[in-house]
Order: C-alpha cells, then structure tokens, then sequence
C-alpha cells in the first residue's frame, strides 16, 4: 500500500471498514474495555480501603482533600494540586511562599490538560472531576491506539499482550489520577498510528499536543522522523511535504515559551523554575547511580527501576523499531539529567516497554507470572500512592 492510499485510511471509520476479522476484532476491543474497567476497578478498592486504613493512624491531616468523597479523593496528590491551580485560577508569575513549595511557581506545569481540565470542568461540575474524567478516557484511547499501533506490525495477540502489560505497569494507576500523562501517551500513540497511515497534519497536530503537555514533548519529533524517513525508504511515493509538518512538532514548547515570556519575561522560566523542584542538570549516570546507593528508599526505587527500564531496551534493541527506542531513551534521559524524582511516573510515556514485553512473552506461563509479578507490584504500590508516599511521586 502506497503513502496515498494509506492517507486515506485513517480515521477509524475507514481503518475499521478495512479490518478483517472485524467481529474477532471487535470481541477484543470488548474485552480490552473490560479489562481496563476491571483493573481500575480493584485500583479504586485497594486505593479507598488504604486511605481508610490509614487516616486514623496519622498524627496529622492529610495534606490533599479534594474532594469530600474518598473514592475520587484519591486520584488526586502532589501535582494535580498545580493543575488544579491552574484549571482555576489560570497561571501566575507569583512565586509561592508556603514552605513546602516555596519558590515555586504554576508556569512550571505545561497548558494542554489544565486547560482542558478548565473547559470540561464547565460540563462535569468542576475542574478535579473533569481531570478524572479525562485521563481515564485518554487512558481508554491509548490502549485502543496502542492495540492498533501494534497490530499494524504484529498479530492481533501480541497487539492485545500489549494492552494488558501497558495496563499492568507498576505505576499504570497513575493514568486514571488528576495527571497529564494519560493524556500525554495517547497524543504520542496518536502520533505514530496518524503518521504510520499517511495523515502527516494530523500526526503533527498530535505532537504538537504532546508538546503542549509535557516539556519532553517537544523531542518527539526526532523519532517521528526517524520513523518517517526509514519508511521513505520503502516507498518511492512518500511526500516529501510531511517532513515539513513533523518539524512544527516543538511548536507547543514555542508557544508556551511565549507566553512565559509574556508572563514572567523569561522565555524558559518554566525551565528555570525547575530548580524549586531540586532539578539541576547533571549526567544522568550520575543521578541513576546517585539514586541506586542512596539510603533514601524512594530514590532507590526510582533508580533500580530506572535502570531495569534502561538495560531492557539496550538488551533487547534487536526487537524494538529504532524510532521506538529512541523515543524511549529521550522521554527517559532527559528527566533523568535533572533529578530521579518522579521517574517512575515518567517512565509510563514509555509505552515501548509494553510491546517489548508482549513480544518476549509469547509463551503462556511467561506471561502469566509477569503479569502476576506485575500486578502484585502494582497494587503495593497504589496504597503507598494514594496515602501520599514519595514512593510514587
């Protein structure tokens, strides 16, 4: 199929007129929406009989209520109070006083799902239930995309291992909180699946998203041509055009440099700001092995995961797409030049992870005690989150 015919066939009309097997495909799409609902499901049992369990025991309130209602309380701590702030009161040059977030300031979070939250929040009685809402759609569309994303380059079982080794990753809960990375991952797998089938405007209009919603987004754009250009070589009638409409990826970052140059008149203040945060540039082996020998149990994590990230791609780069892999070591490398904080919440952009698993583990019983291994992690984890642990931060 030619880079014509293949620009046609995106919308999800058209690449579901053109699927065969549509009822096979259509009873796992069915239970790939089951298995997402179930999943969160336990996540909400295991998060609200945590915090129950807890709150009685704490010598002092817990820092975040959101919400009267524990059960959507939950899904919201540390950042989603900036993107509450934001969503409410929109953005501030204002440096904040308070002492545990002194000098930091809300221009340091990028705009897309705050402003969204902002928007949708007019419909679903405000803000905090609109992030909810949203990442959880966006968590529902990622899988979607990926099963797609996958199926285009192996079988529909692989494609479908995928999904459930994506939904089983240590920090997955995190894509149904009050956070930008469910809506993050599914503009990235838009991207790739948009520019796979030829719709070049529209996967560019998907990175620039990306990069409307997290920094790292901007550099989506070297593996968007990666992938182009190998692709070119395949084809003799790939448009010359749509390495033009990759390149305007950075565009989100530009943008809101602007405007933090108009806000504050520093057109990388959110950058800067980063140092509030304990972010300072450094070599990234020296933040991982920083992290590995602490006696900080929260770094130690965020390394040794880290790490295990890294070694699983370097080791297995034979069975990944190089576009793949450079993704996956850019949305890793770059927050890990600054500091471990947070690292295994961003190691969730790297959804490659997921399909590599899905093709080592072709085997039932590998996969089996994988997914066991990784649901069980997962769930420990989950209590520690919801009670404000560092852990996951």
């Amino acid at each position: 199929m030619n880079w014509r015919d293949r620009s046609r066939r995106l919308s999800f009309v058209m690449l579901w007129k053109q699927t065969t097997g549509r009822v096979a495909v259509m009873k796992k799409l069915l239970w790939l929406v089951a298995f997402v609902g179930f999943s969160r499901a336990v996540l909400l049992l295991i998060g609200v009989a945590s915090r129950l369990l807890v709150d009685p025991l704490r010598s002092e309130p817990y820092p975040w209520t959101y919400s009267s209602s524990v059960w959507l309380s939950i899904w919201g701590v540390w950042d989603s109070g900036w993107y509450l702030d934001i969503a409410v009161l929109g953005y501030s040059p204002v440096e904040r006083a308070e002492a545990a977030i002194a000098a930091q300031a809300n221009y340091a979070f990028f705009p897309l799902y705050p402003l969204l939250m902002r928007w949708v929040g007019r419909f679903l009685g405000g803000p905090f239930v609109a992030g909810i809402v949203i990442s959880n759609v966006c968590l529902l569309i990622s899988c979607v995309l990926l099963f797609f994303l996958v199926r285009e380059s192996d079988d529909e079982d692989t494609a479908m291992r995928a999904v459930r080794f994506f939904m089983l990753f240590p920090t997955s809960f995190v894509l149904s909180g009050v956070f930008s990375e469910s809506l993050f991952i599914s503009l990235v797998l838009a991207a790739f699946l948009l520019l796979r089938n030829g719709r070049f405007a529209a996967a560019s209009a998907a990175g620039v998203g990306a990069a409307l919603t997290r920094s790292v987004g901007a550099f989506l754009v070297v593996p968007l041509l990666v992938d182009y250009l190998l692709r070119c070589k395949r084809s003799t009638e790939a448009p010359k055009i749509a390495a033009a409409w990759i390149l305007l990826v950075p565009s989100g970052m530009a943008a809101f440099s602007w405007y933090n140059f108009r806000l504050t008149g520093d057109w990388l203040a959110f950058a800067r700001i980063q140092s509030s945060w304990g972010r300072e540039l450094r070599s990234p082996i020296t933040v991982l092995l920083g992290g590995i020998f602490s006696a900080d149990v929260s770094s130690v994590f965020a390394g040794v995961m880290s790490l295990v990230i890294l070694l699983l791609l370097v080791s297995s780069l034979r069975k990944l797409e190089l576009s793949y892999f450079i993704m996956s070591l850019t949305f890793l490398l770059v927050p890990l030049s600054t500091s471990l904080v947070s690292m295994p919440r961003y190691a969730l952009s790297v959804f490659p992870v997921s399909i590599l698993l899905a093709r080592l583990s072709a085997r039932r019983e590998v996969e089996s005690l994988l997914a066991l291994a990784l649901a069980l992690l997962q769930g420990f984890l989950m209590a520690f989150w919801v009670n404000g642990s560092k852990i996951v931060v």
